[in-house]
């Protein structure tokens, strides 16, 4: 999981400030303290991971009568490019998708990037006009 992070940065043309080593240590750390919110998914091609998702899961504030509102967001999918193509993608997604439903989430969202929306839409996600940000 690490490499592919590391990787994806460094397709966006970005240099990463520490080491790959330094940085699968400190994921590596991050992820086991998120196990409970942050659930990852990988793609293996002849046992080597090739592609990675995440579920992050959201706890909302209860309503009257609705006391379990978790949401959740999904995030970091990336596939190696020299395995793109393959439907690797779509089953990521469609794996953060399962567990979100088998989980009890109300709804999954995602910020897609613009070349991804087709892959997420062909997933049955629907473009949703209210969502507003404010970046820092």
């Amino acid at each position: 999981m690490a490499r592919l992070r590391w990787d994806w940065r460094i397709d966006a043309g970005e240099v990463p400030p520490s080491t790959l080593a330094a940085f699968t240590a400190d994921l590596g750390d991050w992820l086991d303290d998120h196990a409970e919110t942050h659930l990852g998914f990988v793609a293996e091609v002849d046992g080597e991971v090739v592609g990675i998702a995440f579920l992050a899961v959201v706890e909302r504030v209860p309503g009257p009568g609705v006391w379990d509102r978790r949401s959740g967001y999904v995030q970091s999918v990336y596939v190696d490019p020299a395995h793109r193509g393959h439907g690797l993608g779509r089953r990521l997604v469609d794996a953060v998708v399962g567990e979100a439903g088998t989980g009890g989430l109300q709804y999954v969202s995602v910020h897609p990037s613009e070349r991804s929306f087709p892959l997420y839409e062909r997933a049955g996600f629907v473009r949703n006009g209210r969502t507003l940000q404010l970046r820092f």
